[in-house]
Formats: structure tokens, sequence, C-alpha cells
């Protein structure tokens, strides 16, 4: 049992020496501790992010579809605005042919 003791004693202490403790900051155990620590730090600064990247992602479709609706009622009045052109064109046509009908039957 003793020899037992006396072997971890020295495993012990050549893992202190060689990987350190938690708080012996030149050590191997400590800059992962560390690393671990500020990785877990930007995690969280990450996952806020992504709750404003989700956010934001909802306020683009919400836009995207307020401007098709938008381009719809557009394409709507500019469609009616032709109509319209279309029909004073037509109505000057019929008053143009009106009028050559009278000429034709006063001569």
């Amino acid at each position: 049992m003793y020899r037992t003791r006396k072997y971890y004693g020295r495993l012990n202490k050549r893992q202190t020496e060689e990987i350190g403790t938690l708080k012996s900051p030149t050590k191997p155990l400590y800059i992962a501790k560390e690393n671990i620590e500020n990785l877990s730090q930007k995690k969280k600064e990450l996952e806020a992010f992504e709750n404003i990247k989700y956010e934001a992602e909802e306020e683009i479709k919400k836009y995207k579809k307020e401007i098709k609706e938008e381009e719809e009622i557009l394409k709507m009045l500019m469609d009616m605005e032709l109509i319209s052109q279309e029909e004073k064109l037509e109505k000057e046509r019929i008053e143009i042919r009106r009028k050559g009908k009278k000429r034709t039957r006063k001569k």
C-alpha cells in the first residue's frame, strides 16, 4: 500500500508539474480553463446576436411582404391608368367618327 501511495504521489507531482493546476497561469490546465470561460462568454454573446438576427429576419420578411403588397397596388393603379387612357382614346375616336359622319351628312 505504501508503494501505491508513493507511486500516486509521484504521478500527481509529475501531473502538476506538466499540466499544472487551475491556479498556475502558465500551465495548460489553467490556460484550458481560461479558454473555456472565454468561449462560454462568446457563446452567450452570439446567442444574443442570434436573437437579434432572428428579429431582423422577421422584420425583413414583414417589409418584403409590405413591399410586395405595395407593388401589387401600384401595378393595379398603373393598369387602371392605362385602361383609363385607352378609354379616353376610344371616346376621342368615337367623337371623331361622329363628327366625320355629321360632316358627310351635311354635304
